[in-house]
C-alpha cells in the first residue's frame, strides 16, 4: 500500500488535491481508501434513526446497507489504530488529509497556497505550490502544483517511489 500524506494550513487545496487524486488513482484501476483528520465529525443527519441513536448517548452507531458499511463511534482514536482496524483491507494507495504531527510510511506533502504564512514541514520535506500569489521567500525549493499536468506528474512519480 502507497501512503500519500497531505497537509498544510485551511484553504490551500488539500482535498481538492485529494479529489484529483482519487479519480486518477481510480482511473489506473487502483483500490483508493482515504482518512481525513476534522475538528468534529457528523455521520447522520437529524430525523434519521442512527442520529437519534447517537444523540441519545450510544457510544456506536453502525449503519449497514447492501452495498455501505458505516460505523461511528464517540471516542479519541490514534492513527496507528485506524490504520491497523481499518486500513487491513486490501488497498492500493492511503491517502491522508491532515495529522501533521503524525508521519507515516509514505510520503508526506505540505501544500503551500496564498493564505500561507510559513511552513509547516521543515526544510528537506517535500512541499509544494498551489495556486499563484507567494512570497519568494516561501516559493523556494518548493514544486509547482498550479496546472493539472503537474499534480498528475507528481501523484504518478510518488505512486513509483518509495
Amino acid at each position: 500500500m502507497k501512503i500519500l500524506q497531505i497537509v498544510g494550513n485551511k484553504k490551500v487545496g488539500k482535498t481538492t488535491l485529494m479529489l484529483e487524486w482519487i479519480g486518477l488513482a481510480k482511473s489506473e484501476g487502483l483500490k483508493v481508501a482515504c482518512l481525513k483528520r476534522a475538528h468534529e465529525a457528523v455521520m447522520d443527519t437529524p430525523e434519521t434513526d442512527s442520529y437519534r441513536f447517537a444523540a441519545a448517548g450510544a457510544d456506536g452507531v453502525g449503519l449497514s446497507t447492501a452495498g455501505e458499511f458505516l460505523w461511528h463511534e464517540k471516542r479519541s482514536v490514534e492513527v496507528s489504530e485506524i490504520l491497523e482496524k481499518y486500513m487491513a483491507q486490501e488497498v492500493d494507495v492511503l491517502l491522508i488529509e491532515g495529522f501533521r504531527a503524525s508521519s507515516f510510511d509514505g510520503w508526506k506533502l505540505e501544500l503551500i497556497g496564498p493564505m500561507s504564512k510559513e511552513r509547516i514541514l521543515p526544510e528537506g520535506e517535500l512541499q509544494a505550490l498551489r495556486g499563484s500569489l507567494f512570497s519568494e521567500e516561501l516559493a523556494q525549493g518548493v514544486e509547482d502544483l498550479t496546472s493539472r499536468e503537474a499534480r498528475k506528474a507528481l501523484f504518478t512519480r510518488l505512486l513509483e517511489e518509495k
